[in-house]
């Protein structure tokens, strides 16, 4: 969050040329809950989840005009202000998402508001979310939507992700994967990204992917997939998105298509934990990546968690993300691509899921992608509003 006085934003503070007189403060303050879209909101058109962040101000001598700026990407952002730290239809909404600004290169949604002394806000927007999982959530990439193309085997030019709004794109002068439309042997008629040589890549060096030491990510891939080169990545976190040149700056997490983890910490040695379960070899593998500071686990097609591995603890990661090749430009990275297929990437960047949580998500998965999830009998398909969809024991017609 940016706040300035006045109504404009600068790149530096020698170009701002707004000003406060003295005596004048405003001062604000969280709660220190998730700044993520994670509470239920009811009441207020066009949105549906808040921030659990809730900030309170201190505004001394008659602060007026500020503007208040959030990073673009978020549906329908809307800033919330209320007298008490109850959200609700009674309380001033300004629409943030019809202003944009770019400041440093990063687009803000903006409102210019006055903040009155003692009064709460917060930020809240329209949230779609994988079986209705919501908590945590920092990006979900599908194939079937705002992936770009121009037909079936044409470069993917950018990929927008669901949730937030964070577009992927080409990096350096790398080529881009290929789009695939769906078919009876490939996603259950739903597209693809093809990757089809291990220097293809798409990502975002803007944005942070991870703002959790403990983070979730499920990946939807088709059976088959092969190294691009050495070290090879189907999916990366970067330690940061400075664009410094050295080996390590693209190793803060990596998924590899032979099934090995990638963790390295800003400063540290790079580990490689060994984590079961395997992907399918005859099926598309619904992969959940249960990830701690010090710990990896994975679960396949809904099935129970293999052991976790540890590793030494890697503190704060504040990169971007990568699919395929990260190795473009002059960064210094050693890590190629994969051959193979993405239909999905959902990332719970700001936090791990519970039980019930991930069943949802897998549940969302598996239906669309007509694969038969693990523990059926004890564990039901759940539909986002927690009702069971498909129950052991029962007979169903159809």
């Amino acid at each position: 969050m940016i706040i300035g006085a006045g109504g404009t934003l600068a790149n530096t503070n020698g170009l701002n040329t707004n000003s406060l007189i003295d005596g004048q403060f405003l001062m604000v303050g969280d709660n220190g809950l998730k700044q993520n879209l994670s509470v239920p909101i009811s009441g207020i058109a066009g949105v549906n989840y808040r921030f659990a962040s809730i900030w309170k101000a201190q505004n001394t001598g008659n602060v007026g005009t500020v503007r208040i700026a959030w990073p673009a990407g978020l549906k329908a952002l809307r800033l919330i202000q209320s007298p008490d730290a109850v959200f609700d239809s009674n309380d001033t909404v300004t629409d943030m998402s019809v202003n944009t600004q770019t400041v440093n290169g990063v687009t803000y949604n903006y409102a210019d508001v006055t903040i009155g002394n003692g009064q709460f806000f917060t930020f809240a927007a329209f949230a779609n979310a994988p079986g209705g999982v919501v908590n945590g959530l920092s990006q979900w990439y599908r194939a079937d939507i705002d992936a770009v193309n121009t037909g079936n085997g044409s470069d993917v030019t950018s990929w927008t992700d669901y949730f937030a709004g964070t577009v992927s794109t080409q990096k350096g002068a790398n080529a881009l994967p290929k789009y695939r439309i769906g078919a009876a042997d490939y996603f259950n008629f739903n597209p693809g990204l093809n990757f089809t040589a291990g220097t293809q890549t798409i990502g975002n060096n803007v944005v942070r992917t991870l703002t959790s030491l403990d983070f979730d990510v499920f990946t939807l891939t088709k059976e088959g997939m092969a190294a691009g080169g050495g070290n090879p990545r189907y999916f990366s976190v970067a330690q940061d998105n400075s664009g410094n040149s050295n080996n390590a700056i693209m190793d803060a997490f990596g998924l590899s298509p032979t099934g090995t983890v990638e963790r390295r910490p800003i400063g540290g040695g790079t580990q490689f934990p060994g984590v079961n379960p395997a992907f399918s070899t005859t099926i598309p593998s619904i992969m959940y990546h249960k990830l701690t500071n010090t710990t990896a686990a994975k679960g396949l097609n809904g099935g129970a968690l293999g052991t976790a591995e540890t590793y030494a603890a890697q503190g704060e990661q504040f990169g971007g993300h990568y699919f395929g090749d990260t190795q473009f430009g002059s960064n210094g990275s050693d890590n190629r691509g994969f051959i193979g297929n993405i239909g999905e990437t959902i990332v719970y960047g700001a936090g791990t899921l519970s039980d019930a949580e991930r069943r949802k998500v897998d549940t969302y998965l598996a239906i669309k992608y007509g694969i038969t999830l693990g523990r059926i009998a004890t564990d039901n398909y759940v539909s986002s509003a927690d009702a069971a969809i498909w129950e052991w024991g029962i007979e169903y017609c159809v």
